[in-house]
């Protein structure tokens, strides 16, 4: 199973796109990955995380939750937990070619 992880610091990344989306990818603590459990971090040592699943958020040009299909998103389909890894890229493709806001 593929792995992502972080460097000294931070849970994560996030893609910003031509077409004005941005893709986050989230996987630190408290977050719907596999480190949900992990003790948060409060002002301590930076701690680099890895993770074989990452919560997922898409957003457009103004900031709004929105579908893999580029509509504005309701509460429940905001975020896409425990995604794997592996579908990362495939996720990638799909937010890349949306092509314009509905």
């Amino acid at each position: 199973m593929a792995e992502i992880s972080t460097g000294d610091i931070g849970a994560g990344f996030r893609l910003e796109f031509k077409n004005g989306f941005m893709l986050s990818v989230q996987f630190g603590p408290g977050l719907y990955a596999d480190n949900y459990h992990a003790p948060m971090n409060f002002g301590g040592v930076a701690k680099a995380y890895s993770s074989k699943t990452a919560e997922l958020a898409v957003m457009n040009s103004e900031g709004e939750f929105v579908t893999l299909d580029g509509s504005v998103a309701g509460v429940a389909e905001q975020v896409m937990p425990y995604t794997p890894v592996e579908e990362i890229p495939a996720i990638i493709a799909k937010v890349e070619a949306i092509t314009k806001e509905v």
